[in-house]
C-alpha cells in the first residue's frame, strides 16, 4: 500500500476516534450532568421569559438514568444516581409534567415544566403535609383528597380511607413565578421526585420569541 493512502487511512481513523470519543463525552454530559431547556411560556416571568435557553443542573437532586429501559427498574431509587445535594425551597425545577391531559398521576416523557418550589418534604402548605420517603399518614376523610393520586401512583390500587400508608419517595409543592399566568401545584397538586430532571442554574442565551432577536443582557444571567 502506498505510503501516502497509508497516512489519509491513519487521518480518518484519528478523525472517527476522535468523533466517537467526543459523542461518548458529550452523551455523558447530557446525561450525568446538564441538559439545556427553551422556555415557552411568561409562567416564570420576570425570572424567566419566553425565549429563554436554560441550564439545568442534574446533579440536584441527582442525574435520573432516563433509558428505554428504565420502567424494568424497581422504583425511583433505581433511575436516579447520588446528587450532590437535595432539593431546597426556592430552587428553580425542571420537571415532566404530572398532570398532562389526564386526572391519573403519570409522568410525561415529552412535556417538561419549568417552576420555583415553594414545598418540600415535611413543609405544609396550606392544609396541605408534604410527604417524603418513608413518611406514614392515616388517609381519613379529609386527607385522602390530597393523597389519593399520590397512594394509587406508588402502588397501582386505589386508594381507601383508615389505611396508614407510608410513601415510597419525596414529593414537591411548586409555583410559577408568574402565579396568574401559570397552572402548578395549585391546580394539580404535588410533584413526585421522580419527575424532577434537575434545578435551573443559569440562562445561557435568549432570543425575543416575537422579533427573533438575540436579549443579550440575558446571556449568562444565574437563575436566582
Amino acid at each position: 500500500m502506498k505510503i501516502w493512502m497509508k497516512s489519509v487511512l491513519k487521518t480518518i481513523k484519528i478523525i472517527f476516534l476522535t468523533a466517537m470519543i467526543t459523542m461518548i463525552i458529550v452523551a455523558a454530559i447530557r446525561v450525568l450532568l446538564f441538559a439545556s431547556f427553551v422556555i415557552p411560556t411568561s409562567s416564570m416571568a420576570p425570572t424567566l421569559m419566553p425565549g429563554d435557553f436554560i441550564l439545568v443542573n442534574k446533579l440536584v437532586p441527582g442525574p435520573r438514568m432516563d433509558w428505554p429501559f428504565d420502567r424494568m427498574l424497581k422504583g425511583a431509587d433505581d433511575r436516579r444516581l447520588k446528587g450532590y445535594r437535595s432539593i431546597k425551597q426556592r430552587d428553580v425545577l425542571v420537571f415532566n409534567a404530572p398532570y398532562y391531559n389526564s386526572e391519573e398521576l403519570k409522568m410525561n416523557m415529552d412535556l417538561y415544566y419549568v417552576k420555583r418550589c415553594v414545598g418540600i418534604p415535611g413543609d405544609s402548605v396550606g392544609p396541605i403535609y408534604i410527604p417524603g420517603k418513608g413518611y406514614e399518614v392515616l388517609l381519613d376523610s379529609i386527607n385522602i383528597h390530597h393523597y389519593k393520586k399520590l397512594v394509587e401512583y406508588e402502588t397501582g390500587r386505589k386508594a381507601v380511607e383508615t389505611e396508614r400508608y407510608v410513601f415510597r419517595q419525596n414529593y414537591y409543592y411548586v409555583v410559577g413565578d408568574n402565579p396568574g399566568r401559570s397552572k402548578d401545584s395549585r391546580h394539580w397538586g404535588l410533584v413526585p421526585e421522580e419527575h424532577i430532571v434537575g434545578r435551573a442554574v443559569c440562562v445561557w442565551k435568549s432570543v425575543n420569541p416575537e422579533i427573533k432577536k438575540f436579549r443579550w443582557n440575558r446571556f449568562f444571567k444565574m437563575i436566582d
